[in-house]
């Protein structure tokens, strides 16, 4: 299903194709008026936008956008060649493509891996402890072989602790059912094919275990990107709409529906796999593209995955971070919605919390001054000197309750205005 494996074995192809591509156009696939072409693969993140292509969000954004499909190396490939504006895929391969000669720039991330990539051990191996000596297959330089190195450390281990066999990843379930290895690194399915191949073998570390270690984006061409930023931005806007509808339990079975059709599985199949994958919403995103170090900044995971990709010889010099990540279409999204969200929230706090201006008084209850009348507003010094006058008296005081002026009203008082005016005949 899911074939994020680009690294190494693709860098030099990725390399050519750029070239080619430079020669031979030296602009992007497309210009105003024509489509933004975007090219993705079977991951639950990415596959996740197949929801608003059918459901015609992008549409109505007012973004003309044609998803194009793809095997994943392919995906990068066509995208290192100029025939389309986009791609999804990992930061880390994101690094290897701009390596490649295909620069590129990450203007949001879709998700992080949760648990889909994983070291699955042979029966008796319970931990990554149980490592030491024994082989473990990875495929050399991609994100497994990053996981597992990563798990090493935590457990005390390190590289030299143990033998590593390399082996292509769609290759794993073999590999372990062969019980020449104690450990392999593979994801969804194959990591799930393997331990099915091999009863009693079981996950020992995954993605769940460090979140961030694999970061999905759409990443963009830079000449894309400058000549046609309105309309990314639109597509950028419409991932919440996605996200929600995936995560909302009433529509979450027909967004399962889309996304199993287009990879061709069962929905109840297609559902372990999203359970791996955790959905990032555009809030959440603005708060991981932000410089830090460690893996809840993306520019801290991209920073590890740059080393891991030089020192494993995928590529020879360390990329500059700072210009794959372009947050600024995320943040306006998010500086948008507050923008609207703060002046409600403040018209709403000063409406109903009644220790919040309120300068007047709407009367309940007259008491025994003879001016005043039920739903009259007065000031609240007025109302004031007239319980104070009627206490005096031995008179009954008026009583009111907190009120703002009449050219202020509460939030639900306007909603119930419109209703009335459009559900009520003249």
């Amino acid at each position: 299903m899911t074939y994020k494996a680009v690294a190494k074995r693709v860098v030099v192809g990725v390399k050519a194709v750029a070239f080619a591509a430079a020669l031979a156009t030296g602009s992007s696939a497309s210009w105003a008026g024509q489509p933004l072409k975007i090219g993705y693969s079977d991951w639950p993140g990415w596959v996740a936008w197949q929801v608003a292509i059918d459901k015609g969000w992008f549409k109505q954004a007012g973004v003309d956008v044609k998803f194009e499909w793809f095997d994943y190396s392919a995906s990068m490939e066509a995208f290192a060649a100029g025939k389309i504006d986009a791609v999804t895929m990992t930061n880390g391969d994101a690094l290897v493509t701009g390596a490649g000669g295909a620069r590129n720039v990450m203007i949001m991330l879709t998700d992080y891996s949760n648990g889909n990539d994983m070291i699955v051990g042979k029966p008796g191996i319970k931990s990554l402890k149980d490592l030491k000596g024994k082989k473990v297959a990875v495929e050399n330089g991609l994100v497994e072989h990053l996981l597992l190195l990563n798990g090493l450390k935590k457990a005390g281990l390190k590289e030299s602790d143990v033998t590593l066999v390399n082996a292509k990843t769609n290759e794993m379930p073999q590999v372990l059912a062969s019980g020449d290895v104690a450990a392999v690194g593979a994801w969804q399915p194959v990591a799930g094919q393997a331990i099915k191949g091999l009863p009693g073998s079981r996950p020992i570390y995954t993605s769940a275990d460090e979140p961030g270690l694999i970061y999905d984006a759409l990443a963009v061409s830079p000449t894309s990107l400058a000549s046609r930023k309105a309309d990314w931005q639109k597509v950028v806007g419409v991932w919440d709409k996605v996200v929600s509808y995936i995560e909302d339990p009433k529509t979450q079975p027909d967004a399962l529906k889309i996304m199993s059709a287009r990879v061709g599985i069962a929905p109840e199949a297609y559902a372990k796999f999203l359970k791996g994958t955790k959905l990032l919403s555009l809030k959440a995103s603005k708060e991981i593209m932000v410089k830090g170090e460690g893996f809840k900044s993306l520019y801290g995971s991209s920073k590890i995955a740059d080393d891991f990709n030089v020192s494993n010889g995928v590529y020879k010099q360390a990329q500059p971070i700072d210009s794959y990540i372009d947050p600024s279409l995320t943040r306006k999204l998010i500086l948008g919605i507050a923008s609207f969200l703060l002046p409600l929230l403040l018209w709403s706090a000063v409406s109903y919390l009644p220790f919040l201006w309120h300068p007047q008084v709407l009367v309940t209850q007259v008491g025994d001054v003879d001016y005043l009348e039920p739903g009259m507003r007065v000031d609240r010094s007025v109302f004031a000197e007239e319980v104070a006058s009627m206490q005096a008296a031995g008179q009954t005081p008026p009583v009111g309750e907190p009120a703002n002026p009449v050219y202020l009203p509460a939030p639900h008082e306007v909603a119930r205005a419109f209703y009335t005016a459009f559900t009520t005949e003249p």
